[in-house]
């Protein structure tokens, strides 16, 4: 075999690994790049916790709010997470998901709730008071997470405690994904408003 027929074997080994290895830097400098524009459009601190594990916190619209780009615990596959902290008094709680086609819609409150045909075929909710569910997502705050579920949705938003949680599987490296937690931020916080207001009304009711 010729030097040059050996050069060219090489490479043909090298050259996939050296692709994987731009690839991974490249997606590592757009997810960079996008926290560090979340960090100064929402005045965000930026803070490490590990060698994997990054995010920025703060508060946005007078409410404890955090970023991250993290490894859930017991799984290699790195998710994005939005914690928005909230008023939660009744203690209500929610999980809404993508309906699947192996959903079962009678499960538990995953059944057809609102009455919106576009609204239901998208989404599979579970609470624990539907009557709150039903007051707080409004006609808009159903409008806004259509958008968030046309940008790609395959996560899980919930409402546990004093906090509103949002975790999906893949990065912040591309505009898409941060529209989507955009979206979900700003909904998170409308919800929190309406969550908040719901309390000072039942305070001046008694």
């Amino acid at each position: 075999m010729s030097n040059i027929e050996i050069i060219a074997v090489a490479l043909m080994f090298i050259m996939p690994w050296g692709m994987v290895l731009i690839y991974k830097i490249t997606r590592k400098h757009r997810l960079d790049k996008n926290f560090k524009i979340l960090q100064e459009k929402y005045s965000l601190t930026p803070e490490k916790k590990g060698n994997k594990n990054s995010f920025i916190s703060g508060y946005y619209r007078g409410k404890p709010i955090k970023i991250e780009n993290s490894e859930p615990e017991g799984k290699k596959k790195i998710c994005t997470r939005l914690t928005v902290e909230c008023e939660n008094p009744d203690n209500f709680e929610f999980t809404i998901v993508k309906r699947k086609r192996s959903s079962n819609p009678y499960y538990l409150n995953g059944a057809y709730i609102f009455e919106d045909n576009e609204f239901d075929d998208l989404f599979f909710i579970q609470t624990n008071n539907l009557e709150l569910l039903k007051r707080n997502f409004d006609f808009n705050s159903r409008y806004k997470l259509e958008q968030v579920c046309g940008l790609g949705f395959n996560g899980e938003i919930r409402l546990r405690g004093n906090a509103f949680t949002y975790i999906e599987p893949g990065s912040l490296n591309n505009n898409t994904a941060v529209m989507k937690l955009e979206l979900i931020l700003h909904e998170l916080c409308d919800l929190a408003d309406a969550m908040k207001y719901d309390e000072q009304l039942v305070i001046i009711n008694h």
